[in-house]
């Protein structure tokens, strides 16, 4: 090895090369490729043998790392650039606890991860995994369509100890299998059985394998030998190539003296698989849903510094252009699809104000506890029942049973009829399922119908339509000229009631002491809450608001948690705006 400063050779078996400028770098040139590593740089060179050991920030490291794991990516996938380093910080901060690569915490050399220097990505985050769980996080290029766990490195994995499918039910779509999805090997018992000797001292007249039970038995002459599946793969691709298995997500047989490998998938399938990361973030998910998607047991370290809706997938609008103003996300969350949910009885406030302006102003509802319908939901979501309603009580306590009973007051084909030319004329692109009977057509008014899906593009329509100011959006004014000004200003009216008595006002409990939004403030605050059952592979709760302040319009979205808590996490957004905005 010669190492010049670009001009003359720097000789010496250790060589530190630093600066007195802040931030400073140096640049590796070779292999068709640039690096730029972080000053300073410790370099030993035996002759034989050159190490170079940089130092960086924590933060910067994950980011980079990531970067260079990632490989080439557009915007879209930026959710699932942060999701990764958020992965490899944690791994990264479990590795300090003790060096394990001669003086350093990694080696871009092994699979611990690949780093390539600085790529010039920022990563700041108040949230982090906690580091307990940075041995147990493990990721890689591609799961086939499977995340399998630790038990695949003979580990002993207590946490998510059975594998689980890599899919987003509600797509019916099964995830990482765009890249590699299918691939064979065939190896001779022979030439196994060689490599195995070689290695384990073993021989195997059958393997026994799947990757639904995670663990490996050889049959020998011996008797039965469980190895870990990524040992026996490492054992064998050692000899015949890195890609001959190409990951742990195969089925495996014997026919005539060959044993065939039939699986997905790319590398050891545990934990995140960054294709699948990918294809979720080009989707519309944020880093934290991406993390929970593939370590649903995860838990995270939150700054007290951070503001309580940090968790939060939200988007800020201007209410009079739908310009957008800030976004917690990448550009995909735009059309990501979500069940409509509570935030849907807002297209029966306005088809009957529109069209059944008799039940928009006479019709009440008696919500209890007990009823007779069994159209009806057993309960509402207040479980002693809201009492006697009103359309505008019902809109600010988002009341189920008082939307539900209007299915007897309402036709059927002509509201499924009017929310299709609503969806049109306006662009919300509302997704209507079918609703074959009174008893689904109760569920699908009261927001209980999780078929009924709109993306977030639509909710922000939904919000401009809403709002109490002008509009630019042709559309939208169009459709507003139908809805005479008395009507709007009771909806109007309701939507602020949500804040002040309804459910936007019930959700301080889940935020932090001094956040919603200040009382000088309300009376210009007004939104609805939506709580519905959404998730990828695995289910939960998640609070859906949409709203606004003054100019200013939001859509958010919080995974594991509901529409109350969402409204006062949100009320903290629109607070800072607002007076951003003075």
């Amino acid at each position: 090895f010669i190492i010049t400063d670009g001009t003359d050779e720097i000789k010496g078996p250790k060589i530190e090369v630093f600066s007195h400028i802040p931030g400073s770098s140096v640049v590796y040139s070779g292999r068709d490729e640039e690096r730029r590593y972080p000053l300073p740089l410790e370099i030993t060179s035996t002759g034989r043998e050159l190490k170079i050991i940089a130092t960086e920030n924590i933060m910067r490291y994950s980011i980079d790392s990531a970067a260079a794991e990632l490989g080439l990516y557009d915007d879209s996938a930026s959710e699932a650039l942060y999701a990764l380093a958020h992965a490899i910080l944690a791994r990264a901060l479990a590795a300090t606890e003790g060096s394990k690569h001669a003086g350093a915490h990694f080696c871009d050399l092994t699979c611990c991860q690949t780093y390539r220097g600085r790529t010039g990505f920022d990563f700041e985050d108040t949230v982090t995994i906690r580091p307990e769980y940075g041995r147990k996080i493990f990721f890689g290029s591609s799961g086939g369509g499977i995340i399998l766990t630790g038990a695949v490195f003979g580990t002993d994995s207590n946490i998510n100890d059975q594998p689980m499918p890599d899919v987003i039910f509600s797509e019916n779509l099964t995830l990482s299998r765009n890249l590699y999805p299918s691939w064979s090997a065939e190896i001779s018992a022979g030439e196994m059985n060689a490599i195995l000797y070689t290695a384990i001292k073993k021989r195997a007249t059958e393997i026994i394998y799947s990757p639904q039970c995670q663990v490996m038995t050889l049959n020998t002459c011996e008797g039965p030998f469980r190895i870990a599946p990524e040992t026996f793969r490492l054992i064998i691709n050692r000899v015949k190539g890195w890609s001959f298995i190409k990951s742990n997500n195969y089925t495996v047989y014997s026919h005539n003296g060959i044993f065939i490998f039939q699986g997905s998938g790319l590398g050891h399938c545990a934990g995140l698989s960054i294709e699948g990361a990918v294809q979720l973030a080009r989707r519309g998910y944020s880093r934290y849903e991406i993390l929970e998607h593939y370590y649903p047991w995860i838990k995270y370290n939150v700054r007290k510094e951070s503001p309580a809706y940090h968790y939060h997938a939200f988007i800020t609008f201007d209410l009079r252009s739908g310009r957008i103003d800030r976004s917690s996300t990448s550009s995909p969350f735009l059309s990501r699809r979500l069940p409509f949910g509570s935030v849907s009885k807002l297209v029966t406030v306005l088809y009957l104000a529109a069209e059944r302006r008799d039940l928009f102003y006479n019709y009440r509802f008696r919500c209890a506890k007990n009823h007779s319908d069994r159209n009806l939901p057993e309960t509402c979501w207040e479980e002693h029942g809201h009492g006697d309603m009103d359309l505008r009580s019902a809109i600010y306590s988002s009341c189920n049973l008082y939307f539900a009973s209007l299915y007897s007051e309402i036709n059927r084909k002509k509201y499924t009829q009017w929310v299709k030319t609503f969806a049109l004329e306006t662009g919300i692109d509302i997704d209507l399922p079918l609703v074959k009977n009174d008893r689904e057509f109760a569920a699908l008014l009261a927001g209980l119908d999780f078929r009924l899906n709109v993306s977030v593009s639509g909710l922000i329509k939904l919000a401009l339509l809403l709002s109490p100011g002008e509009c630019e959006d042709r559309r939208i004014n169009s459709f507003r000229g139908k809805i005479r000004t008395d009507e709007f200003r009771e909806i109007h009216d309701a939507l602020r009631c949500t804040m002040t008595k309804g459910t936007g006002s019930h959700g301080a409990d889940g935020c932090r002491e001094g956040t919603g939004i200040p009382e000088y403030l309300r009376p210009a605050t007004w939104g609805k809450t939506g709580t519905v059952i959404s998730g990828t592979n695995s289910h939960c709760g998640y609070g859906i608001f949409i709203g606004g302040c003054g100019n200013t319009g939001i859509v958010s979205v919080l995974r594991k948690g509901t529409g109350s808590i969402a409204a006062c996490y949100s009320s903290c957004i629109l607070s800072a705006e607002y007076k951003t905005n003075l």
